[in-house]
């Protein structure tokens, strides 16, 4: 019997390695073998092939949902290519969390119905609070629940959707009563919510900015929280010895050169091992520039954080010019743990900003070619695309490195490519006429547009959505680019990316793949080894294996 186990056993093992080797051949026979058209030019509009987006516009201009104005700050994607947009909407004196969901093909998805109605419209509106209500920040989880953050009559507040839009009612909050949907309370006074990001154990970080009393006079500071996966406080998230009060939530005492300056927190990124980095705006020397913390795990800074000023504290202050506001409002990790920042920057007519920090925070001299003062080296590019105010809102990393930055410009939507050494890809402007510039401005509605979010999808099309003025009012708009071809896919049996090809973890996905095994189920039943760079499945992350599959190894998945 022990014999004919052993047998059994590596019959498998050579299965398992049979069926690997097919996934490899089919990977890389697909990158030799995938079409790339010649019509779709990096930045043009998506219209092919039939029917396009949209219905081969590429663009949906205005979207109402509410009655009056509706301006959408946040847009995710699903799995199944599903794009969730949500903000905040008017009706009357109220203004209430607003949704939509549209089909990849930019229909409506009529099967999202929303917590309050069976009708299947698509689209649907909440309150969480009395009156002030809106989402500013999107979150699909692996499970493919909904969850938002935002602000509600001046106290952070989130919301936990299931796939069919009604609520999570296993998402109770703090109190534990409530039922999908609640605030919470960081601040002494007017707390504003900005960002979120997901661990993969499922705790929630949330930051924002929130008045505290600074020697009797209130003055915004960063704010952070972690719940647990319930929505309670996780409170072994206390913060550093300064933060009170330290229950899973704390704001940080002055990150700035001026005790009693304000300080906004925009962003927020969380590295592999779950360390957290936050970037906003705090007083320097002369005006705001750029601040960003690292948190460990527990939320005490970590000092091997220190950028240039080599102090060791955790914190990281870079002016990006002698007379410039500098506000980043977005900010992702790449996989070489590289810290990426995209920043409003200038004085009056402001301009594009992207600025490189190394992991121990230190400016990447490499990246850019401006000259920043007090570094003595390169490390952000400033870019203007007209005599405008420029503001960037979203940062997105490519497969093949290259970087791409939306937002807004003189009301017009924005969108720029970078390579991956901070020079402008003159190939994406959308335009098959030579010599291209690297930057395009898109107009939608009557008049003023304003980006405000962009996701890169796995197919490497570009999703760039916001609020676009339709003559009336203010309407829900989104768009969706070509990114056109990847120039460095990098596919490897190292599924996971945790430096190991692994019987138990790599092999095991690429034999479920190759048998035919969609969703979660790929990964279902798998433990990831604690460095593994990608453990999820479906979620549009830089940790979705799925998302490695489809952009690096070119293989279509459900």
């Amino acid at each position: 019997m022990v014999f004919h186990l052993a047998r059994l056993s590596l019959m498998a093992k050579r299965a398992l390695r049979r069926a690997t080797t097919r996934l490899a051949s089919t990977v890389f026979a697909l990158l030799l073998t995938t079409p790339f058209s010649l019509a779709q030019v990096p930045g043009s509009l998506d219209t092919i092939p039939f029917p396009g987006f949209a219905s081969g516009n590429g663009v949906i201009p205005s979207f109402a949902v509410g009655t009056g104005d509706d301006k959408a700050y946040a847009t995710a994607i699903q799995a199944d290519g599903k794009i969730v947009m949500a903000g905040g909407c008017a009706t009357g004196l109220t203004r209430s969390m607003c949704f939509v969901r549209f089909n990849a093909d930019g229909t409506l998805d009529d099967t999202f119905d929303g917590p309050n109605t069976t009708a299947g419209n698509g689209k649907f509106t909440f309150l969480v609070n009395a009156f002030s209500n809106e989402v500013r920040a999107l979150v699909i989880q692996p499970d493919q629940k909904i969850l938002a953050l935002g602000t509600c009559d001046n106290k952070f507040c989130l919301a936990r959707l299931n796939p069919n839009g009604s609520f999570d009612t296993s998402f109770v909050g703090p109190d534990g009563t409530g039922a999908g949907r609640f605030r919470i309370t960081i601040g002494a006074d007017d707390d504003k919510a900005t960002a979120m990001a997901l661990q993969r154990d499922g705790r929630i970080v949330v930051v924002g900015y929130c008045n505290v009393d600074v020697s009797g006079t209130f003055r915004a500071r960063y704010c952070i929280a972690r719940l647990n996966v319930d929505g309670s406080f996780d409170t072994n998230f206390d913060g550093p010895i300064a933060a009170s009060p330290a229950d899973g939530r704390f704001s940080l005492a002055s990150i700035g050169s001026s005790a009693g300056g304000i300080e906004f927190a925009y962003a927020v990124a969380l590295q592999t091992d779950d360390r957290i980095v936050i970037a906003g705006s705090c007083p320097g020397s002369t005006y705001q520039d750029v601040c960003m913390v690292r948190l460990n795990a527990n939320g005490s800074f970590d000092t091997t954080f220190d950028g240039p000023s080599g102090s060791g504290n955790g914190k990281v202050l870079v002016n990006l010019g002698s007379e410039s506001i500098d506000k980043p409002r977005a900010i992702t990790i790449q996989p070489d743990g590289r810290i990426l920042v995209a920043s409003e920057c200038g004085f009056g007519n402001t301009s594009f900003c992207a600025v490189r920090f190394n992991e121990n925070g230190s400016l990447d001299t490499g990246f850019g070619d401006e000259l920043v003062p007090n570094a003595g080296g390169s490390g952000y590019v400033r870019r203007s695309f007209g005599s405008d105010f420029h503001c960037p809102t979203a940062l997105g990393l490519q497969p093949d490195g290259r970087i791409v930055v939306a937002g807004s410009c003189a009301a017009k939507f924005c969108v720029v490519r970078l390579h991956g050494d901070g020079s402008l890809d003159t190939a994406f402007d959308g335009s098959l006429i030579s010599p291209a510039d690297g930057f395009l401005k898109l107009t939608f509605g009557a008049s003023a547009n304003f980006a405000t979010s962009m996701v890169l999808q796995p197919d490497g099309k570009i999703v760039v959505a916001g609020y676009c003025y339709n003559g009336t009012n203010d309407d829900f708009c989104i768009a969706r680019l070509n990114g056109g071809p990847s120039s460095a896919q990098n596919c490897s049996l190292d599924i996971d990316g945790d430096g190991k090809v692994l019987a138990t973890t790599d092999m095991l996905i690429g034999t479920r793949v190759a048998l035919g095994m969609t969703g979660s189920a790929v990964i279902g039943g798998i433990s990831f080894p604690a460095n593994a760079a990608r453990d999820q499945w479906g979620t549009n992350s830089s940790r979705d294996i799925r998302k490695y599959l489809v952009t690096q190894c070119g293989l279509s998945l459900q």
